[in-house]
């Protein structure tokens, strides 16, 4: 009953943002915080992230899906991304590895001139995008586990 009423209150904030609320993933963070998180497994919803967002609610995230753990991921924000993230890296058991906190927006579009986020050494199944300072809110930390079920 909780989680319908999160996913129509979502839907609401979707239409009100201009956001298409694709098929998503409910992610429980430590301590039952749960948020509705956009999937995105092909290269093309990679690619796109959350750049046609014009804003993110609390409730609402990006989760990334590798088909399986990889070394090197590293995410960057162009600048036509509208407002600042968290970043959360996890590996193949959904144990955080690493997050990056209220990612900066670069001044370019290309990839070359910006900075990249991820844990060099790492490897990561799983990147969540959720609203920047969720993470402090949450209290959110490197070790912690979370729950979801991949569909």
């Amino acid at each position: 009953m909780k989680t319908a009423l999160l996913f129509s209150a979502l839907v609401i904030v979707g239409l009100l943002t201009g956001c298409a609320i694709e098929e998503t993933l409910a992610v429980t963070f430590p301590g039952g915080r749960v948020i509705l998180c956009e999937i995105a497994d092909t290269p093309k919803k990679m690619e796109a992230g959350l750049t046609t967002y014009s804003s993110l609610a609390p409730g609402q995230g990006m989760i990334f899906i590798y088909s399986s753990p990889r070394r090197g991921v590293s995410f960057w924000m162009p600048n036509k991304m509208k407002f600042q993230i968290d970043l959360i890296f996890l590996d193949g058991e959904k144990q955080v590895v690493m997050i990056k906190k209220q990612v900066p927006i670069c001044e370019s579009n290309l990839q070359s001139d910006c900075p990249g986020y991820g844990p060099p050494d790492a490897e990561v199944r799983f990147v969540i995008e959720i609203a920047a300072g969720l993470c402090d809110e949450i209290g959110l930390k490197e070790g912690d586990q979370l729950e979801f079920a991949l569909p």
